[in-house]
């Protein structure tokens, strides 16, 4: 289930990849919100909801009828979003460069703080994160070659994840962009 967690207040739209999908089926997310499953083939489908408007886990069920089609419960986690601009906003494919990434909110620094890159292949990488200050942490960036081994550039968006006293957080996701190498120009604006 990609992604398997999400922001409330927007849109959900997620890509589910397993075997055997045929038309007929549907999403169910929560008790409330159900949709018509959309197949694209026998191994991944896509289903759309309205936007949650509560932190949490929330139970994704693929219904046939009324016969729940997963083997096991998966649930979605819906984080609350701060602003977490991110500076630089590029990096080498091979990691290792420092990023600051700022938040709208104080973080305290007991909560285990981590960068979270999320990939438009559905790839999602962490890396620790050490408070720079109050509203600022710092992390280096994930070596992206291993999955993208012939791939000079690949664009991601990052955030910070963090536990607060109610939940675990997601800050709102800030455009990023892997390349091959620093001196190559970045394509998007």
């Amino acid at each position: 289930i990609f992604p398997s967690s999400l922001t409330v207040g927007v849109d959900v739209s997620i890509r589910i990849s397993g075997v055997n999908f045929f038309d007929s089926l549907f999403c169910q997310l929560g008790q409330l919100s159900k949709a018509k499953a959309i197949v694209i083939d026998d191994k991944t489908m896509h289903c759309m909801f309205p936007p949650m408007t509560e932190p949490g886990n929330v139970k994704l069920e693929i219904l046939w009828g009324e016969t729940s089609m997963l083997e096991n419960t998966h649930y979605l986690i819906f984080y609350n979003a701060v602003e977490s601009p991110a500076f630089p906003s590029f990096g080498s494919i091979r990691g290792g460069t420092t990023i600051k990434v700022e938040t709208a909110e104080v973080i305290n620094d007991r909560v285990g703080v981590s960068c979270t890159f999320s990939t438009l292949e559905s790839f999602t990488f962490q890396s620790s994160a050490s408070k720079w200050n109050d509203k600022t942490w710092s992390c280096n960036t994930p070596n992206m070659t291993s999955a993208f081994p012939a791939t000079i550039y690949i664009y991601a968006k990052v955030g910070l994840t963090y536990s607060s006293d109610t939940a675990l957080q997601l800050s709102t996701l800030s455009p990023f962009f892997f390349k091959l190498s620093p001196s190559v120009k970045s394509i998007f604006p």
